[in-house]
């Protein structure tokens, strides 16, 4: 089955699947057939691998740590429900892993997901984003990764709460919600908490937006900035990392873009910085940092 406006397909165990879309995501896992397209993905992926060089090396001058991080997308993590012969990642995702991998800072989450064990999924049902279990266990990979920071904060938290969750992809099909059962932290399974949104600007869309987050408890008293996308996002769901960050640390910033803003990080001087993007907009490169 098809969305009407031919962006989702349903998969199996009732998943729905992005397929389409403006990124025109079922394309980008065919084979490069020409010299030209074959060029032109080396192209991409050699300017992914200078940009992440140069966030690397701007990070280390200023002595901040920093991750760079690469998510998968559905279609990929849950190839074997997906309702496309898919065998592997895009050619773009795996070209750029190819370059990455070994890196200090680069992490990819490909491998957790396809050893994937735990009896909770790690994506939702009608969507694209990952389940509460997902987004947990890339936030301890995180911290395992990230200098002064412990998984083992989140060790005390189980998922044992239950609720039901629209999802960005039900309207795609019915144009009514298609509810998908979740199971989630307690809203104080980090503590008694009081999370303040201190800074906000939108420019009327996603893109190009700036929040920013105070904690009155964190566990840690670090700041992290993140530059990224929906997969951080907000934190009012445990379904995207923002909702994990915004409890762990004191301060979380979040700004919407395809590339780090050397400038703000100046000003800020956080802790930590991420940098994060999904398989599907790999196709759109950002420019390596020059300052």
């Amino acid at each position: 089955m098809r969305s009407g406006n031919d962006t989702a397909q349903l998969g199996r165990d009732g998943h729905l699947f992005l397929t389409g879309g403006s990124n025109a995501l079922r394309d980008q896992y065919r084979e490069p057939a020409t010299d030209a397209a074959k060029a032109a993905m080396e192209e991409k992926a050699q300017r992914w691998e200078a940009a992440l060089d140069s966030n690397a090396k701007a990070l280390a001058e200023l002595g901040i740590p920093f991750l760079q991080v690469m998510i998968p997308e559905k279609l990929t993590a849950l190839r074997h429900l997906a309702p496309l012969p898919i065998s592997g990642p895009t050619p773009l995702y795996n070209r750029v892993d190819e370059l990455m991998a070994g890196k200090p800072g680069y992490l990819n989450f490909l491998g957790m997901f396809d050893g994937w064990d735990n009896e909770i999924g790690a994506w939702q049902r009608n969507d694209t984003h990952c389940s509460p279990a997902g987004s947990l266990a890339m936030t301890r990979a995180m911290l395992e990764r990230l200098p002064g920071c412990d998984p083992r904060w989140l060790d005390g938290v189980s998922l044992t709460e239950t609720t039901y969750r629209d999802g960005d992809l039900s309207a795609k099909f019915f144009d009514v919600p298609l509810w998908d059962k979740q199971y989630r932290p307690a809203p104080d399974a980090l503590g008694e908490q009081e999370i303040t949104n201190v800074y906000s600007y939108s420019p009327g869309h996603f893109v190009g937006s700036h929040n920013i987050w105070q904690n009155s408890a964190p566990v840690s008293d670090k700041k992290v900035v993140v530059f990224g996308n929906s997969f951080f996002g907000g934190v009012e769901s445990p379904t995207r990392l923002g909702w994990w960050f915004s409890r762990l640390f004191r301060e979380y910033h979040m700004k919407w873009e395809n590339a780090l803003d050397l400038d703000y990080i100046r000003d800020v001087r956080p802790d930590y910085v991420i940098f994060q993007t999904i398989e599907r907009f790999l196709v759109r490169p950002p420019a390596a940092n020059t300052a």
